[in-house]
């Protein structure tokens, strides 16, 4: 009877094959944070019925095509932390349910295309905090939700990498070195929804990088060398909801570069090099109704037009070079909660500001 195994947080260093013979109802094996340096085809013999297997911080160096063959219905295998350098194709081939792979934290440099075939069922894979200067084309991963290459060293992306992904919603390429997201970055994951490109070197990005069909609503870009937006960068973002420029080296907004972001109610350029918001730059055609933050930026002035239209509930200018706010300044701006002018240069007060 059987059902949960908790072996975490041991020293076992070794599973001797048919170990687990006569536990055919176990569900749930947890071997976190022991020693365990190798396994082999039938360390899992007799495991029919498992679900989660967990073996996070181990030594494992390697697994294969046999590793897991009694696993059929697996369907969480957590491998984060070990010392697995490389996968090879076909090696989850026997985990047709499996939905969730952990293989966060290992030494991998390499995988192989079809390193993750036989996997249909996938819903979300974790191959952040390793070494991979490059990954292969996806090919039979069509369930694939939330993908996770976080924290490894791909200085490219090619364009066919994530085409086959049509129900990937959560993507995170942050902090990879990535000097170029292409021209067509993530065009077949037509349900994207956060795209996360944190930490980069991208200087630029074209519009078409991302699909016209995409229904994103959060994308996140700080910290790259972004010196300018081009015209129309977002205009294929008709859903975006939260856009992040913040920790860039953005000096100038262009005219029309939020356009048909329409439904935008968060927009970060906090920590930029903005000297003024110019005309054309100034939001208007957006309906940002949360955040609006401007903090930390070379800005000295305001003009009477630049917040028209906008109904955010935070406003944020503090830490720019502002000598003077005019009357009238926030009027159109009611909706108003929260307003932050601190660490300015601000001397007088004008009456009527705030009516």
């Amino acid at each position: 009877n059987l059902r949960h195994l908790h072996l975490w947080s041991n020293r076992i260093s070794m599973i001797p094959n048919g170990f687990f013979r006569g536990t055919n109802n176990l569900r749930e094996l947890l071997l976190w944070s022991n020693q365990i340096s190798s396994l082999d085809g039938d360390t899992f013999a007799g495991l029919g019925e498992l679900q989660k297997l967990d073996l996070d911080d181990n030594q494992i160096t390697s697994v294969d095509g046999d590793t897991f063959r009694h696993l059929r219905r697996l369907q969480a295998l957590h491998l984060g932390r070990n010392r697995i350098s490389n996968i090879f194709a076909m090696t989850f081939s026997y985990l047709s349910n499996l939905r969730t792979l952990n293989l966060n934290g290992n030494n991998m440099e390499t995988i192989y295309e079809n390193s993750f075939s036989g996997l249909e069922k996938l819903a979300t894979l974790g191959l952040q905090n390793n070494s991979l200067t490059f990954i292969p084309a996806f090919t039979d991963n069509k369930k694939l939700v939330v993908l996770y290459l976080q924290d490894n060293r791909m200085r490219t992306i090619w364009a066919d990498t994530f085409d086959v992904l049509s129900a990937l919603q959560v993507l995170d390429l942050s902090r990879n070195g990535l000097v170029s997201a292409g021209d067509t970055l993530v065009r077949g994951a037509k349900r994207l929804s956060q795209l996360y490109l944190d930490q980069n070197y991208l200087r630029n990005l074209k519009r078409s990088a991302i699909s016209k069909k995409a229904k994103l609503k959060t994308l996140s870009l700080i910290g790259n060398p972004f010196e300018f937006l081009q015209p129309h960068v977002f205009s294929n973002l008709h859903k975006l909801l939260q856009l992040d420029l913040s920790n860039n080296v953005i000096d100038v907004i262009p005219d029309d570069a939020f356009i048909n972001c329409t439904q935008l109610n968060s927009l970060v350029l906090s920590n930029n090099k903005l000297t003024a918001i110019p005309a054309g730059g100034d939001f208007k055609g957006l309906s940002i109704t949360e955040d609006l933050d401007l903090s930390n930026n070379r800005i000295t002035s305001i003009k009477a037009g630049n917040f028209e239209e906008l109904s955010c509930r935070n406003l944020n200018l503090q830490s720019n070079g502002l000598t003077s706010i005019n009357g009238q300044l926030f009027a159109a701006v009611s909706t108003v909660g929260e307003l932050l002018l601190n660490d300015n240069n601000l001397a007088d007060l004008v009456a009527g500001t705030f009516d």
